[in-house]
Protein backbone atom coordinates (compact mmCIF):
# COMPACT_ATOMS: atom_id res chain seq x y z
CA UNK A 1 0.00 0.00 0.00
CA UNK A 2 1.39 3.26 -0.73
CA UNK A 3 0.46 6.37 1.33
CA UNK A 4 0.57 10.02 0.62
CA UNK A 5 0.17 12.04 4.01
CA UNK A 6 -0.60 15.79 3.20
CA UNK A 7 -0.05 18.91 5.38
CA UNK A 8 -3.03 21.29 4.72
CA UNK A 9 -2.15 24.46 6.22
CA UNK A 10 0.43 25.72 3.71
CA UNK A 11 0.65 23.24 1.70
CA UNK A 12 -3.16 22.83 0.82
CA UNK A 13 -4.55 25.99 1.25
CA UNK A 14 -2.87 29.24 1.18
CA UNK A 15 -1.88 30.21 5.25
CA UNK A 16 -0.36 32.94 7.19
CA UNK A 17 -0.40 31.73 9.90
CA UNK A 18 -3.44 29.70 12.33
CA UNK A 19 -6.01 29.28 9.06
CA UNK A 20 -9.56 29.79 10.87
CA UNK A 21 -9.17 32.21 13.44
CA UNK A 22 -11.04 35.30 11.51
CA UNK A 23 -14.59 34.55 11.26
CA UNK A 24 -14.73 35.12 7.36
CA UNK A 25 -12.37 32.13 7.17
CA UNK A 26 -14.59 30.70 3.98
CA UNK A 27 -14.03 34.08 1.92
CA UNK A 28 -9.90 33.81 2.62
CA UNK A 29 -9.82 29.76 1.60
CA UNK A 30 -7.63 29.65 -1.21
CA UNK A 31 -6.18 25.91 -2.51
CA UNK A 32 -3.00 26.67 -3.96
CA UNK A 33 -2.50 25.94 -7.67
CA UNK A 34 -1.91 22.34 -8.43
CA UNK A 35 -3.20 20.79 -5.70
CA UNK A 36 -6.84 19.54 -7.10
CA UNK A 37 -4.64 18.20 -9.98
CA UNK A 38 -2.09 16.58 -7.57
CA UNK A 39 -4.72 15.04 -5.52
CA UNK A 40 -6.73 13.10 -8.78
CA UNK A 41 -3.35 12.48 -10.06
CA UNK A 42 -2.67 9.92 -6.89
CA UNK A 43 -6.51 9.10 -7.43
CA UNK A 44 -5.50 7.95 -10.18
CA UNK A 45 -2.56 5.68 -9.78
CA UNK A 46 -4.57 4.20 -6.70
CA UNK A 47 -2.32 5.65 -3.55
CA UNK A 48 -4.03 6.62 -0.76
CA UNK A 49 -4.51 10.36 0.31
CA UNK A 50 -4.92 11.81 4.00
CA UNK A 51 -4.23 14.65 5.50
CA UNK A 52 -2.69 15.22 8.77
CA UNK A 53 -2.60 18.42 10.47
CA UNK A 54 -1.28 19.96 13.49
CA UNK A 55 -4.34 22.57 15.04
CA UNK A 56 -2.50 24.02 18.11
CA UNK A 57 -4.74 26.88 17.28
CA UNK A 58 -7.43 25.29 19.37
CA UNK A 59 -5.03 24.59 22.36
CA UNK A 60 -4.09 28.74 22.18
CA UNK A 61 -7.37 29.38 22.36
CA UNK A 62 -8.03 30.77 18.61
CA UNK A 63 -10.91 28.88 17.70
CA UNK A 64 -12.40 25.20 18.19
CA UNK A 65 -12.22 21.94 17.02
CA UNK A 66 -15.62 22.55 15.47
CA UNK A 67 -13.89 25.10 13.21
CA UNK A 68 -11.07 22.87 12.50
CA UNK A 69 -13.69 20.78 11.34
CA UNK A 70 -15.65 23.32 9.47
CA UNK A 71 -12.96 24.04 6.85
CA UNK A 72 -11.83 20.39 6.35
CA UNK A 73 -15.33 20.02 5.07
CA UNK A 74 -15.53 23.27 2.91
CA UNK A 75 -12.32 22.10 1.52
CA UNK A 76 -13.13 18.47 0.84
CA UNK A 77 -16.56 20.00 -0.51
CA UNK A 78 -13.97 22.00 -3.06
CA UNK A 79 -11.59 18.90 -3.63
CA UNK A 80 -14.49 16.58 -4.58
CA UNK A 81 -16.11 19.18 -6.60
CA UNK A 82 -13.69 18.80 -9.24
CA UNK A 83 -13.48 14.87 -8.70
CA UNK A 84 -10.03 14.48 -6.36
CA UNK A 85 -10.72 12.33 -3.20
CA UNK A 86 -8.97 12.39 0.38
CA UNK A 87 -9.67 9.39 2.11
CA UNK A 88 -9.34 11.16 5.41
CA UNK A 89 -8.57 14.39 7.42
CA UNK A 90 -6.99 13.66 10.61
CA UNK A 91 -5.16 16.81 12.72
CA UNK A 92 -3.65 16.86 16.41
CA UNK A 93 -5.28 19.64 18.69
CA UNK A 94 -2.95 18.82 21.54
CA UNK A 95 0.69 20.27 22.82
CA UNK A 96 3.28 18.88 25.43
CA UNK A 97 5.28 20.52 27.66
CA UNK A 98 8.24 20.58 25.40
CA UNK A 99 6.27 22.73 23.02
CA UNK A 100 6.03 25.50 25.55
CA UNK A 101 9.64 26.03 25.64
CA UNK A 102 10.10 26.17 22.02
CA UNK A 103 7.77 28.59 21.36
CA UNK A 104 7.92 30.30 24.39
CA UNK A 105 4.77 29.53 25.94
CA UNK A 106 3.46 28.92 29.90
CA UNK A 107 0.74 26.86 30.69
CA UNK A 108 -1.40 29.80 30.92
CA UNK A 109 -1.26 30.77 27.35
CA UNK A 110 -2.76 27.18 27.07
CA UNK A 111 -7.01 26.25 26.69
CA UNK A 112 -8.00 24.07 29.21
CA UNK A 113 -7.52 20.39 28.64
CA UNK A 114 -5.31 20.86 25.80
CA UNK A 115 -2.06 20.72 27.73
CA UNK A 116 -1.37 17.18 27.75
CA UNK A 117 2.00 15.36 26.86
CA UNK A 118 0.24 11.97 26.45
CA UNK A 119 -2.44 13.03 23.88
CA UNK A 120 0.33 15.35 22.61
CA UNK A 121 1.64 12.41 20.77
CA UNK A 122 -0.43 13.07 17.85
CA UNK A 123 1.19 16.39 17.28
CA UNK A 124 3.82 16.60 14.67
CA UNK A 125 7.06 16.12 14.74
CA UNK A 126 5.83 12.98 16.54
CA UNK A 127 4.38 10.12 14.23
CA UNK A 128 0.94 9.42 16.85
CA UNK A 129 -1.44 10.74 13.65
CA UNK A 130 0.31 8.67 11.34
CA UNK A 131 0.17 5.82 13.11
CA UNK A 132 -3.39 6.40 13.58
CA UNK A 133 -4.17 6.67 9.83
CA UNK A 134 -2.68 3.39 9.60
CA UNK A 135 -4.33 1.96 12.07
CA UNK A 136 -7.24 2.82 10.70
CA UNK A 137 -6.60 1.29 7.47
CA UNK A 138 -5.12 -2.33 8.96
CA UNK A 139 -1.62 -1.75 8.12
CA UNK A 140 1.06 0.02 10.10
CA UNK A 141 4.26 2.29 9.10
CA UNK A 142 6.72 -0.48 8.52
CA UNK A 143 4.14 -2.15 6.16
CA UNK A 144 3.26 1.19 3.64
CA UNK A 145 5.50 2.96 1.30
CA UNK A 146 4.71 6.49 2.60
CA UNK A 147 5.52 9.76 1.68
CA UNK A 148 4.97 13.63 3.82
CA UNK A 149 4.33 16.32 1.96
CA UNK A 150 4.73 19.83 3.77
CA UNK A 151 5.91 23.09 4.08
CA UNK A 152 7.86 22.89 7.41
CA UNK A 153 10.82 21.84 9.42
CA UNK A 154 8.30 19.98 11.70
CA UNK A 155 6.45 18.41 8.54
CA UNK A 156 10.30 17.20 7.40
CA UNK A 157 11.35 15.57 10.44
CA UNK A 158 7.58 14.15 10.95
CA UNK A 159 8.95 11.89 7.89
CA UNK A 160 11.93 11.78 9.05
CA UNK A 161 11.02 9.98 12.32
CA UNK A 162 8.04 7.68 10.68
CA UNK A 163 10.50 6.17 8.21
CA UNK A 164 8.79 7.55 5.18
CA UNK A 165 10.20 10.01 2.64
CA UNK A 166 9.67 13.84 3.27
CA UNK A 167 8.85 16.10 0.33
CA UNK A 168 9.02 19.81 1.45
CA UNK A 169 7.16 22.04 -0.83
CA UNK A 170 7.75 26.05 -1.57
CA UNK A 171 4.64 27.73 -1.65
CA UNK A 172 6.18 31.59 -1.46
CA UNK A 173 6.40 32.42 1.63
CA UNK A 174 8.78 29.67 3.50
CA UNK A 175 11.64 30.60 2.71
CA UNK A 176 12.82 30.36 6.11
CA UNK A 177 11.47 27.39 6.77
CA UNK A 178 13.54 25.80 3.76
CA UNK A 179 16.95 27.16 5.60
CA UNK A 180 16.16 25.56 8.57
CA UNK A 181 15.43 22.49 7.19
CA UNK A 182 19.02 22.85 5.34
CA UNK A 183 20.77 23.77 8.41
CA UNK A 184 18.73 21.64 11.05
CA UNK A 185 19.27 18.24 8.86
CA UNK A 186 22.28 18.46 6.65
CA UNK A 187 22.86 14.81 7.67
CA UNK A 188 19.33 13.74 6.45
CA UNK A 189 19.63 15.82 3.20
CA UNK A 190 19.56 13.24 0.74
CA UNK A 191 16.19 11.64 2.21
CA UNK A 192 14.39 14.86 1.51
CA UNK A 193 13.39 16.26 -1.91
CA UNK A 194 12.13 19.64 -2.16
CA UNK A 195 9.79 20.65 -4.74
CA UNK A 196 9.11 23.77 -6.31
CA UNK A 197 5.24 23.87 -6.18
CA UNK A 198 2.34 20.81 -4.75
CA UNK A 199 2.56 19.57 -8.44
CA UNK A 200 6.18 18.79 -8.73
CA UNK A 201 6.08 17.46 -5.39
CA UNK A 202 3.03 14.83 -6.48
CA UNK A 203 4.93 14.24 -9.69
CA UNK A 204 7.41 12.97 -8.01
CA UNK A 205 6.16 10.89 -5.82
CA UNK A 206 3.95 9.17 -8.42
CA UNK A 207 7.40 8.53 -10.29
CA UNK A 208 9.32 7.18 -7.48
CA UNK A 209 6.38 4.88 -6.50
CA UNK A 210 6.16 3.09 -9.50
Amino acid sequence: MIIVFLDRDGTLIEDSGYFGRDSNWKRDLRIYDGVIEGIKLLNRHGIQVVVVSNQSGVARGLYDEERVEEINREIDARLREEDAHVEGWYYCLYVGKKYLGERELSPEDIADGYLDDEKAECRKPRTGMLEEVVRDLGVTLEEVQGYIVGDSLTDVKTGLNAGIKPIFVRNGINDNEEEKVRKKLESELKRIYFADNFYEAIEWIVEDSA
